[in-house]
């Protein structure tokens, strides 16, 4: 299984800008709120500093891996077990190279 992230995600975006309020317009509040709720995603928006949507986009990948990997009941005996292998990857829109993530 392969969780894919891209660059320049919209749902991102819209949580970064979307950091210190509660009001986020449209169909994207839902999306938005689960992101603002991942721990990776609360630990980038403490931080500061450059490449913050980067960091955030690399924190939602790490979040779906990790989640696929301990989803009970069948998942997570299944990668235990070496049945299945559970990956994140982030895809560069621009040159259309997939990046396989070390996670």
């Amino acid at each position: 299984m392969v969780v894919l992230g891209h660059e320049s995600c919209g749902a991102i975006g819209a949580m970064l800008e979307h950091a210190d309020d509660d009001h986020v317009p449209g169909h994207i509040a839902a999306i938005v709120d689960c992101l603002k709720n991942e721990p990776e995603e609360r630990e980038v928006l403490r931080e500061s500093g450059e490449d913050i949507a980067g960091r955030a986009i690399m924190a939602n990948i790490m979040h779906g891996v990790k989640q696929l990997r301990e989803s009970d009941p069948i998942l997570s005996h299944l990668y235990k077990e070496g049945e299945v292998q559970i990956v994140g990857a982030l895809y560069h829109i621009a040159s259309g190279e997939v990046e396989f993530l070390d996670i």
